[in-house]
C-alpha cells in the first residue's frame, strides 16, 4: 500500500541523492530533469518504502474487536489500515484506525465503558514525548524529521516553546491545492525550502479546503476518553497534543493509543 508516509520517505531519500548545500538541501530541477526519478518511478516501487504501511488483510467476516487490534497492535506497532477481502481475496473495503474512532464517536450515547470517563492522566495516555520543530526551520527539514522518527505528525513550536501548530506529511497536498490536475514541477516543490512559519501561513491563506491545513489540536490531563475520541473524530485529526496551561507541549496522544486503551477494555 502507498500513503503520505511513502511520499514523505520517498522524497527526503531524493534530497540526499541530488544535494545542494547553497539552496538548504535539494536541486530540485536535476530531482524532475532526471527521468529515473519522481513522475517516472512506477508506484511500485514506493509502496511501503517507509515500511510503515504492511499490506493487510480481513476476511470480511471478522469480529469488530479483532479487527481494533489489528489496527493497534498489528505488525509490531500497529497499521493505519486494513483491506477487508471476500471469500476470493479480492478487496470490498478499507477500514482504518481513524474510521474506528469515527465509528465510536457515532455510537458514544449507547456506550457505557468505565474507561470512557477515566481521564487522561488516569489512562496513561498523552506519555509520549512530543517530537517537535521549531517554527523557523526549513520544510524539508521537518519532513527529514518525519523520516528519521518514523512518525507522521509533529508539533510545530514557537521560539518560547509554546505549540503553534501541526506538521505532517498530509501538508504536501498544499502543494496540489491549487491545481485540479495535480500538476508538479520544481517551481512548487521549492516551496519546501522556505521556513515552516511561512510555509503554514501559505497554507492558510489560500483558498484551499480546510483539511488540507493543519491546526493545532491540544488535549489536557483532566478531560476524560469520551472528550478525546469526540475531539478525534469532531476535528478529524490523527493526534492530540497534551499541553499545560501555557500551551507547553507535554505529551501526544496518537489514533493508535485510544485504539490500544479499547483494546484493553
Amino acid at each position: 500500500m502507498v500513503d503520505i508516509v511513502d511520499i514523505v520517505t520517498f522524497l527526503v531519500k531524493l534530497s540526499g541523492e541530488h544535494p545542494q548545500p547553497d539552496e538548504g538541501g535539494w536541486n530540485f530541477k536535476l530531482v524532475f530533469d532526471d527521468n529515473i526519478h519522481f513522475a517516472k518511478t512506477p508506484i511500485k516501487e514506493i509502496a511501503d518504502i517507509s515500511q510503515r504501511n504492511p499490506f493487510v488483510t480481513v476476511p470480511k467476516g471478522t469480529k469488530l474487536s479483532e479487527v481494533v487490534h489489528t489496527l493497534a497492535l498489528g505488525a509490531e506497532r500497529g497499521v493505519h489500515r486494513a483491506c477487508v477481502v471476500d471469500e476470493n481475496g479480492q478487496v470490498e473495503s478499507i477500514v482504518t484506525q481513524s474510521g474506528i474512532i469515527n465509528f465510536l464517536y457515532n455510537r458514544l450515547n449507547h456506550l457505557s465503558d468505565p474507561k470512557l470517563e477515566q481521564t487522561v492522566e488516569q489512562l496513561k495516555l498523552g506519555l509520549k514525548p512530543v517530537i517537535s520543530v521549531n517554527c523557523r526551520e526549513k520544510t524539508l527539514d521537518a519532513l527529514r524529521v518525519l523520516h528519521k522518527e518514523r512518525i507522521s505528525g509533529v508539533a510545530v513550536l514557537n521560539d518560547d516553546g509554546t505549540l503553534l501548530t501541526n506538521f505532517s506529511g498530509q501538508d504536501l497536498k498544499v502543494l496540489l491545492s491549487q491545481d485540479p490536475i495535480l500538476h508538479l514541477d520544481a517551481i512548487q516543490f521549492q516551496k519546501l525550502l522556505i521556513p515552516l512559519q511561512q510555509f503554514i501561513s501559505l497554507a492558510a491563506n489560500m483558498d484551499a479546503p480546510a483539511n488540507v491545513r493543519s491546526p493545532i489540536f491540544i488535549a489536557h490531563q483532566h478531560e476524560t476518553l469520551r472528550n478525546i475520541i469526540g475531539k478525534l473524530s469532531t476535528m478529524h485529526c490523527h493526534r492530540l497534543f497534551v499541553s499545560d496551561e501555557s500551551r507547553k507541549p507535554l505529551g501526544v496522544i496518537a489514533l493508535r493509543d485510544v485504539l490500544e486503551v479499547i483494546c484493553q477494555s
